[in-house]
């Protein structure tokens, strides 16, 4: 199944983290408007949206297949050079 109402809500880059005081770096995002429990889930990746062979407009992954039939690059490198993270949900409860 899938969940019509899920979107994008933020994006970010680089330079969109800051470093606090313990030498973690920390992105700050404030929601607005919550009255009904919901939840997030993160994805993230080293590559900007429109790489080529890598990503779309939007950031979203294509097929590795692409990179390794027109760059050349061999499937285990191009492992490394196309890293990717997927959240657990992260839950907000409004009691």
């Amino acid at each position: 199944p899938t969940n019509p109402t899920t979107r994008v809500i933020a994006t970010f880059a680089a330079n969109s983290w800051e470093t606090d005081k313990n030498g973690n770096n920390v992105i700050v995002y404030h929601l607005k408007n919550v009255n009904k429990s919901m939840y997030f889930r993160l994805r993230g990746t080293n590559l900007a949206p429109d790489t080529q062979y890598e990503t779309d407009n939007a950031g979203n992954p294509l097929p590795d297949a692409l990179v390794t039939q027109n760059l050349g690059i061999d499937g285990a490198q191009e492992a490394w050079n196309d890293l990717w993270f997927y959240s657990n949900p992260i839950f907000v409860s409004i009691k």
